[in-house]
């Protein structure tokens, strides 16, 4: 069976809500509406690129058309889209010979193999196969040369044909001056017999005007004919121009207008159309008004306009035609929330590169970088569009790119950065709620979020990461920070995190580089300004007595940023954990965490009896002057104070348990605690 497989685009608007839920085909003749070929289709309001195959069998070699056209739920039809096509029986194609002969020939066919040969090296293709045809025994004056070829199996082509004018070589005359110039009206009085015009001979006379008399032409078009004759009494070709002439007259004085009025589609009649309210005047240029289109069905409209003066006199009427879409059947405004662009074959919807943007923002003057690496020299087409929020698409913006100078195939250009972003919009995987600003907006906060997108091109392999680097505060990559990995072959918007408490600057890049082949990105165009506040490394604070406070308020300097404690009162805190949360003029954040406690220590006395290993106590670690100890009755080994002196807030030495001091050494008590913790 013969059948051909063709893609059909269509793009239909019926009703906003209809599904279209039919396609059918026929070839040639229709037999109506509903009896043609159906396509096997899934309903739907928007159908595009839909795939199927055409049933060619029963068709005739030659010329046929094909139609198509769809319904939707409602019963309605839409029109019907044709193609012309040649159908050709499927035979086996001759496997490719040589061609072995090209012959030329003039005006008169010699019959084949009779006409001048040409040189050439036989083979299947000789494309741009030059030679230099022998015209000397041709006349002057027109001819045609015809040209055709002959392969191994004897067989000849078609004969290409090509019409060409010969001239003797001459010695050109030197050039003679212009000497006159007449012209004459609609009728040719004969050379030298038209009004003559006076000039200045010369060789050139460029830019010579004069005013040819029409007293004598009658109202209407005439045809106004001008020639010139050099020193040598030779005379050019005629130039011709067609005009109107319209006798002069005198003006009236200029009058008011004092009406306007307007109708829609049928002309009720001069002064019986909708007045529109004016304040009469010579120029009423600018003059506006909303028509009312309350009554006018949906659909294709005429509107008419035209005026009357102060005499009466009615004015053309101008007409412009315009659609009318009723508000139940406009859908509502939604936010563009993705936008893409290709440069050359389309990949397919939501398949493209993407950009990142702000659905808040107005898009209006909004610029992006396209990777143009690895296109040829010459025109190239750049197409872009978006998509709302509710899936639909635009039309595609298109635009010429014109490449002078080509860049190597392999490069990776950020063709969109978007600050402060928690999602990316449009993106499938990373959609969700958007607090992000335009790059060009504000600095941004160390810390924060940034949503980009970038293009490469060349070839990836398919274990291939895409590293996205930031450079330092001025710019420089010899210590980038890697802020996201992405795997994959093409295009990625990409949501990445930057780094705490990095230097301040405004002229941090990002650029991102690939894994396999290694390819270095170019850095993106539009410098970043990041911000950052840093307080410090959080404390922790001992009391040496139940019952102290602390002052949390000398702990931070947080002069020029608007700062605040977790606790009630921080100039006097008992033991507990509390948070400094500051910001600076852009909002940018920090927090540090102070932790007040009354720190006790347990003997445990596991590895040996030296007070100062720090494994024999509990807190894994030595007490300090403000620790209070507490001795066990019962422990693997004593606790002996023998290197060094001990620091204690305070000692508890339980009953049946041993504290010794030798080698002259003794335990410091720095509390001075009426009450001390429970041991």
């Amino acid at each position: 069976m013969r059948k051909l497989f063709i893609m059909v685009a269509l793009m239909l608007y019926m009703h906003a809500t209809a599904q279209i839920n039919r396609i059918e085909y026929y070839f040639n003749s229709d037999p109506g509406h509903g009896q043609a070929t159906p396509v096997t289709i899934t309903p739907a309001v928007d159908i595009t690129n839909q795939a199927f195959t055409l049933n060619t069998t029963s068709l005739p070699d030659g010329i046929n058309y094909l139609y198509v056209r769809s319904c939707n739920a409602d019963g309605v039809w839409s029109q019907t889209a044709s193609q012309l096509f040649y159908k050709l029986s499927t035979t086996t194609a001759p496997a490719a010979t040589n061609l072995t002969a090209l012959e030329y020939y003039f005006n008169t066919d010699p019959g084949h193999g009779q006409a001048t040969p040409v040189t050439i090296t036989p083979g299947v293709d000789i494309a741009n196969q030059a030679f230099t045809p022998n015209t000397t025994a041709l006349p002057d004056g027109i001819n045609y040369l015809y040209v055709r070829s002959r392969n191994a199996n004897g067989v000849w082509s078609q004969t290409a044909s090509q019409l060409f004018y010969k001239l003797s070589t001459l010695t050109a005359p030197a050039p003679t001056n212009l000497t006159g110039i007449e012209y004459y009206f609609n009728t040719d009085p004969g050379h030298g017999q038209a009004t003559p015009v006076t000039i200045t001979p010369g060789v050139d006379i460029a830019g010579q005007v004069f005013t040819p008399n029409t007293t004598s032409l009658p109202d209407g078009i005439n045809y106004l004919y001008v020639r010139s004759r050099n020193a040598n009494g030779v005379w050019s070709q005629t130039a011709s121009q067609l005009f109107y002439k319209l006798s002069i007259f005198t003006a009236s004085a200029a009058t008011n207008l004092t009406a306007i009025e307007y109708y829609f589609n049928t002309d009720p009649g001069h002064g019986q159309a909708t007045a529109v309210t004016i304040t009469p005047g010579v120029d009423i240029a600018g003059q506006t008004f909303t028509p009312n289109t309350t009554a006018l069905p949906e659909g294709i409209n005429y509107l008419y306009v035209r005026s009357r003066n102060s005499d009466g006199v009615w004015s053309q009427t101008a007409s412009q035609l315009f659609y009318k879409l009723s508000a139940a059947s406009h859908p509502a405004v939604t936010t563009i929330n993705r936008m893409e662009y290709f440069i050359g074959a389309d990949p397919g919807y939501g398949q493209a590169i993407p950009v990142v943007f702000n659905p808040a923002d107005s898009l209006v003057g909004f610029t992006f970088a396209a990777n143009v690496a690895g296109l040829d020299v010459g025109n190239h087409l750049l197409q872009i569009r978006s998509r709302n929020a509710a899936g639909q698409w635009s039309l595609n913006a298109i635009d010429t790119i014109t490449i002078a100078t080509p860049r190597p195939a392999q490069a990776i250009v950020v063709n969109s950065i978007l600050t402060n972003a928690t999602s990316i919009p449009g993106i499938p995987y990373l959609e969700g709620s958007s607090q992000a600003q335009r790059l060009d907006v504000a600095a941004i906060c160390a810390g924060t979020k940034i949503a980009m997108a970038f293009d490469p091109s060349g070839s990836f392999d398919s274990a291939n990461i895409f590293t996205v680097q930031l450079s330092d505060e001025v710019g420089s990559f010899a210590s980038p920070v890697i802020i996201g990995q992405t795997t994959g072959t093409t295009g990625q918007a990409v949501l990445n995190g930057l780094p705490r408490h990095i230097t301040p600057g405004d002229n941090y890049k990002i650029r991102v580089v690939s894994s396999n082949p290694v390819v270095t990105g170019d850095a993106n165009l539009d410098a970043i300004t990041i911000n950052d506040i840093n307080l410090g490394p959080d404390t922790t604070l001992f009391h040496a007595c139940p019952g102290e406070t602390t002052n949390l308020l000398t702990l931070y300097n947080t002069t020029g940023l608007t700062a605040s404690w977790t606790a009630p009162n921080p100039s006097v805190v008992m033991p507990g954990i509390y948070t400094l949360i500051a910001n600076n003029a852009i909002n940018c954040p920090d927090t540090a965490v102070a932790t007040v406690k009354l720190e006790t220590a347990t003997w445990v006395g596991i590895v040996s009896s030296d007070w100062h290993n720090p494994t024999n106590w509990n807190i894994n670690k030595v007490p300090s002057a403000k620790t209070h100890v507490i001795i066990p009755g019962v422990t693997a080994n004593p606790c002996i104070i023998s290197t060094a002196n001990a620091q204690a807030a305070s000692i508890q030495v339980l009953n049946g348990a041993t504290l010794q001091a030798v080698n002259n050494r003794v335990a410091e008590i720095n509390g001075k605690c009426s009450v001390l913790p429970p041991g």
